[in-house]
């Protein structure tokens, strides 16, 4: 006969998954307001399972991962997509059923999931080509600017 499941349980087969998968956290930073991706994957994974297989209250899960019942709300309603098209979460969601001994009732990514995240390369900068026609700019003395900016008042009063 399989043990029943509770939240220890839960919670120790999705952070053996995640750690697998390249996602290390701890219990401050899962409880904690952080919203990084990789934490967000964990605390989801125990809310969509903690609500869809034991079939617990959304304000109870809420309690249990120290989130509002909204939040678990919103995991129950966006979770089973992200399963489907985010590769990472679809692994730790994987594995963290089959270390509970439960089928995963989603279905799941057919891509694999990136050990290492990558960064968007930087543009290069493209440099200025000198041309001829470049205007050299002037250096005006000061009764120079004064002259200018008295015949512009002078143009503005008559026009």
């Amino acid at each position: 006969m399989a043990q029943p499941l509770t939240f220890d349980s839960v919670y120790r087969a999705v952070s053996e998954a995640a750690l697998h998968h390249g996602i290390e956290y701890d219990e401050q930073m899962f409880y904690g307001r952080r919203r990084q991706y990789p934490i967000v994957v964990a605390r989801s994974t125990v809310g969509y399972i903690l609500r869809s297989n034991l079939l617990w209250p959304f304000c109870v899960v809420g309690k249990m991962i120290g989130r509002d019942h909204s939040t678990v709300v919103y995991y129950a309603r966006v979770y089973p997509d992200r399963v489907m098209t985010d590769p990472t979460t679809s692994a730790v969601y994987e594995r963290s059923c089959n270390n509970l001994g439960i089928k995963p009732s989603l279905d799941l990514c057919k891509f694999k999931p990136v050990k290492k995240i990558r960064f968007r390369p930087s543009r290069k900068k493209q440099q200025e080509k000198e041309s001829d026609d470049y205007i050299v700019p002037l250096n005006y003395t000061a009764a120079e600017r004064k002259a200018i900016r008295n015949r512009n008042r002078d143009r503005k009063t008559y026009a």
